[in-house]
């Protein structure tokens, strides 16, 4: 399932590519079985939902695989993983850095004199825990992740510098995701 923003941008830069097919590259899916295995192919061919859900916003997309050899039955699950185009140099910031106040979004940063400073950025698409910033910050920015609450610009900071993983963060969706398993169906 994917939101209608994600369809949008999927479908979208699917059609801007195709008028350039040496430099087009689809986005490829691949399948996890329910025993932990990888299955052996890989699919760049997709069906979309005529419709979008009322209830949930989403729109349902199939990513058709082979079953040559038999391995994949009706009613068995598996993990699809769906890998997009790289973005080249993109910034990413966790989502829990991000607060919003009307229709702006801003992060602090650590400025040059060890102050708050608040910056107004651009947002993209989420990606996992993250969030893609289209414009606002440079690739040297110090985002502030904790202790945001009770933060205002211009205090002093007492920088304490972490990695992605002791803040518990992916790249990936969560496992609580309803994109994150498929019932597979026959053709």
């Amino acid at each position: 399932m994917l939101q209608r923003k994600e369809f949008l941008n999927f479908r979208m830069a699917n059609a801007q590519d195709a008028n350039e097919p040496e430099d087009h590259t689809p986005p490829t899916a691949s399948l996890t079985l329910s025993n932990g295995k990888k299955y052996d192919e890989i699919s760049t061919s997709y069906q979309f939902d005529r419709e979008v859900s009322d209830s949930t916003g989403t729109i349902t997309v199939k990513a058709l695989f082979n079953n040559a050899d038999g391995v994949l039955l009706p009613g068995m699950f598996a993990r699809v993983t769906m890998e997009g185009q790289p973005l080249k140099d993109a910034i990413l910031v966790p989502q829990r850095a991000v607060q919003q106040v009307l229709d702006q979004s801003f992060v602090i940063i650590v400025g040059s004199d060890n102050k708050s400073v608040a910056r107004v950025v651009t947002l993209g698409d989420q990606v996992g825990s993250y969030y893609i910033v289209k414009s606002g910050l440079d690739k040297d920015d110090v985002v502030v992740v904790e202790g945001l609450s009770n933060l205002k610009e211009g205090q002093d900071l007492d920088v304490t510098m972490t990695t992605a993983d002791e803040l518990g963060l992916s790249l990936t969706a969560d496992d609580s995701s309803s994109t994150s398993s498929v019932s597979l169906t026959a053709k």
